[in-house]
């Protein structure tokens, strides 16, 4: 143990002057702003004096590995009976003891029938040990989620990513596990193929790679669509794929694509001043950038529109410096912040509803409405019933109530049907048109509160892995300053036995509305069973023009009873029947909707038709049945 301490104490005092001359002359691969070892540092001592004959790479020998810093810190001597490495103490680690002592604690001293280590490689260990054991300053290859260690939910990330709509990749370097500068499957397959099959472990990262996700130096067209143009330009009244303001649609990542770059400016002074949308390689001709930093005269208003506040700095600057690289649309781009990690200015949020005791909250993140304008939105959430504390496959619910601003003009909870997951974060109605085959309605509402209570013993069912695609429409038509949208749903859970009866939705829409101006005209349409039906609950959904929507029972075509009306648009009623409305077969609801066109006169007035927008107008007749 002398000699153990005499080497502590030439580490202890001459640890500055010796990790000097390693970064001069020994590691220059290391970054200089490291003060500790690595493992990377340290791993040509090992090759160089413990691989020869029956020794410790690429085999374990006497239950020590030294092929790599997993095989390493994974061994137990066996003549010790513990691991070999004690991270930060050097006279626990048995590895010391073996490559230090002339005599060792058990066995001989290594490299065995070799000439001792050097005492500038035996300080090297030491530091090493003393520092903790870092595997590496670099960050791992591989390690797609960034949890600083490579496991089965990495490849699990990257498939998520290519396949079911994940989250971007934020460092694309380190989920390129097989080094072809791609990620792809393969990716995925070299990782599986690592932890499970005895692959080739993928390394670290590069120090300039590393510094590039460090520092956010990637950007690609596809992340700067992600992170800025989908999220302030593409909404239903301003650059969306049916609104396309100023003859631009920013809908998609393909309509991007193809009509941004080298096409004219639409403004009449821009075009006159010979801009083009984006010019490759000419940020100052580019109208693009110009409508985000400020426009001149006659070039209309600063964009986003929707914005509560111009775009940072950091995000003008990435569109300047992707177009002064020439305004690629595939490949990355070097030098510019990751727009991902923008901070987000402070928002006067709605104050959150209390938490049920036997249940769970959801929070539809909130959105951006730009003055004298509506948006729509969908966010897909997977699994938001995962983690709810409830026995069993399935959670019974039932009750759902909704919170929302005043300026709601409605939600919708969908439960998703299946096909390809959508893309993470909001999509505005533009690039996501209402597909029922993909939906299955659960429930809405046109109130800022909404309660849903089934009658006792009546209640929903969902699969605990279950998906929902949830819908937003909020209207600023009046307003001259941005709003804010946002929505809380809480879920009340039921007790297990206490719902004897599962409801399904009634969701049936009315699409042949047409009233021309200054007229008033009522559609309807019939709601058919088959078989013994029980119906526990009708509401309705209208616009604007909606006067009127009522429901018969109706048998064999003719009606029987009314058995629902509102004459409120924006405040259905709700209607419960602690004892179900029974349909036999041959019976029916027959639902009609009333709407009247009184707008002011216009000459390019246009008949009143089914649509999304608060001008257009809808009818659908809402419910929950059950067949016994």
């Amino acid at each position: 143990m002398k000699e153990v301490q005499s080497s502590r104490n030439r580490y202890r005092y001459a640890s500055r002057l010796r990790s000097l001359l390693f970064s001069m002359l020994l590691l220059p691969s290391m970054a200089a702003a490291h003060d500790t070892l690595d493992f990377n540092a340290i791993q040509g001592i090992f090759r160089a004096s413990c691989g020869g004959g029956a020794c410790h790479i690429n085999q374990a020998t006497s239950g020590v590995n030294l092929t790599s810093y997993e095989t390493l810190m994974a061994s137990t001597g066996a003549q010790y009976g513990g691991p070999v490495v004690v991270a930060g103490s050097p006279s626990r680690s048995p590895l010391i003891d073996k490559v230090l002592m002339p005599t060792p604690e058990h066995g001989s001293r290594m490299p065995l029938g070799a000439e001792p280590l050097g005492e500038l490689e035996i300080d090297m260990l030491l530091d090493w040990v003393s520092d903790g054991a870092i595997r590496s300053h670099l960050p791992m290859r591989g390690d797609a989620d960034e949890d600083e260690s490579i496991t089965l939910t990495d490849a699990i990330r990257i498939l998520q990513y290519l396949f079911t709509g994940g989250e971007e990749i934020r460092c694309r370097a380190m989920a390129d596990a097989n080094h072809d500068e791609e990620v792809d499957l393969t990716d995925a397959i070299y990782i599986l193929n690592f932890l499970f099959l005895g692959g080739e472990n993928p390394g670290d990262l590069s120090a300039e790679e590393a510094e590039a996700c460090e520092e956010g130096q990637e950007l690609s067209f596809e992340s700067l669509y992600e992170n800025l143009f989908a999220t302030t330009c593409a909404f239903s009244s301003c650059h969306s794929s049916q609104a396309r303001k100023g003859d631009l649609s920013l809908g998609s990542l393909e309509a991007a694509r193809s009509e941004l770059v080298g096409i004219a400016a639409s403004n009449d002074t821009a075009d006159a001043a010979g801009m083009l949308r984006v010019d490759p390689g000419n940020p100052d001709n580019s109208f693009l950038l110009r409508k985000l930093i400020g426009p001149g005269p006659g070039e209309g208003n600063r964009m986003p529109a929707n914005a509560t506040t111009p775009l940072s700095d950091a995000a003008t600057g990435a569109v300047r410096e992707w177009i002064l690289a020439g305004a690629p649309l595939e490949g990355t781009i070097a030098g510019v912040p990751d727009l991902e990690d923008e901070p987000s200015p402070p928002i006067d949020r709605m104050p959150a509803p209390p938490v049920p005791e036997n249940g769970l909250q959801v929070r539809l993140p909130d959105f951006t409405i730009g003055p004298r304008a509506e948006r729509e939105v969908f966010y897909y959430l997977r699994n938001p019933l995962q983690g709810a504390d409830f026995d069993g496959d399935t959670i019974h619910v039932k009750r759902i109530d909704i919170h929302m601003r005043d300026d709601s003009h409605h939600f919708i909870i969908y439960r998703w049907a299946g096909g390809r997951a959508p893309r993470a974060g909001f999509r505005d109605i533009g690039e996501d048109f209402i597909n029922f085959a993909r939906r299955e309605f659960v429930t809405a509402s046109q109130s800022s509160f909404q309660g849903l209570a089934f009658p006792e013993g009546v209640g929903l069912r969902f699969n605990r892995n279950v998906d929902f695609d949830l819908n937003s429409h909020y209207l600023n038509l009046n307003g001259t300053e941005p709003m804010i949208g946002e929505v809380y749903i809480n879920f009340f859970f039921a007790e297990p036995g206490e719902i004897t009866t599962f409801v399904e939705p009634i969701f049936d829409t009315i699409n042949t509305i047409n009233v021309p101006p200054n007229a008033t005209r009522t559609v309807g349409d019939t709601w058919n069973v088959s078989r013994e039906t029980h119906v526990y609950m009708l509401s309705s959904h209208m616009h604007r023009h909606g006067i009127e929507y009522g429901a018969f029972l109706t048998e064999n075509g003719q009606d029987v009873r009314r058995v629902y009306l509102s004459r409120d648009w924006d405040d259905p009623v709700n209607t419960f029947f602690d004892t179900p409305l029974v349909l036999q077969p041959g019976q029916g609801l027959r639902h009609w909707a009333t709407h009247r066109y009184n707008d002011p006169p216009s000459p390019n007035a246009r008949p009143l038709e089914w649509g999304l927008t608060s001008e257009d107008e809808m009818a659908i007749l809402l419910g929950y049945y059950a067949e016994p």
